[in-house]
């Protein structure tokens, strides 16, 4: 069977993945990385904080503070963030898959 050219409505759907998979990164990199950037701060002000190991657990278990409530705050957003993330490569997979079987 000799090799047929795309159609124009399969070669989109291919464009679609690829663009879909490389949406990733600018994703991570304009979306996320804020949100990331304060996690890391709140960490490093956290270890800066506790001068021992034994002193940091202590300090965690015996603390409930604002600090803590938007930590989970960023935690919470930063985990919805990252489904986002997540379905990207799957959508780009599914699109990919359409595009070949049909």
């Amino acid at each position: 069977m000799p090799l047929q050219e795309p159609e124009l409505g399969t070669s989109n759907l291919y464009i679609l993945a690829a663009a879909l998979a490389l949406s990733l990164v600018p994703y991570t990199v304009v979306v996320m990385m804020p949100t990331n950037q304060r996690l890391l701060a709140r960490a490093a002000q956290a270890d800066d904080e506790a001068a021992t190991p034994v002193e940091k657990e202590r300090e965690m278990a015996t603390t409930e503070s604002g600090e803590d409530a938007e930590v989970r705050g960023l935690l919470g957003k930063w985990s919805r963030m990252n489904v986002v993330r997540g379905c990207l490569p799957l959508a780009a997979t599914v699109v990919g898959l359409f595009a070949t079987l049909f």
